[in-house]
């Protein structure tokens, strides 16, 4: 089992959103954001995981044409993207119990009366 990290969130969640409906890239990159995914700096990192999804077999796109702006690629999720969904919920939840674990170290480090790193070294101390 590999954990889950930035980039197999961002993955996940495409998957994600394209189960719940077909969608083209433009879209996808705003339902992100409104996941709490940014790409600021590089929206094209949305764009580069539908390719490489698409060559993995787990999304396909067909050609949509508009009467009122650009032709769009609409992707859609295939089986073995559903499949890639149903194998990385347990992750998820591994990686979610795993965040409550550090946020309740935290909680607990924070109510206790000294921190650990808030004492000062004392001179010639070895650490």
């Amino acid at each position: 089992m590999t954990a889950v990290y930035a980039g197999g969130l961002t993955d996940i969640s495409i998957l994600l959103l394209l189960s719940e409906r077909p969608d083209h890239g433009y879209s996808l990159v705003h339902r992100l954001m409104d996941l709490g995914i940014f790409y600021n700096d590089d929206p094209g990192t949305v764009y580069r995981r539908l390719r490489i999804f698409e060559r993995r077999g787990l999304i396909q796109h067909r050609v949509h044409h508009s009467q009122r702006g650009p032709v769009r690629k609409v992707y859609e999720i295939g089986p073995a993207g559903q499949q890639a969904i149903r194998e990385w919920v347990p992750e998820l939840n591994t990686t979610l119990n795993t965040i409550h674990r550090c946020l309740d170290l935290h909680s607990r480090i924070r109510a206790s009366a000294v921190m650990p790193w808030s004492e000062p070294i004392k001179s010639g101390a070895t650490v």
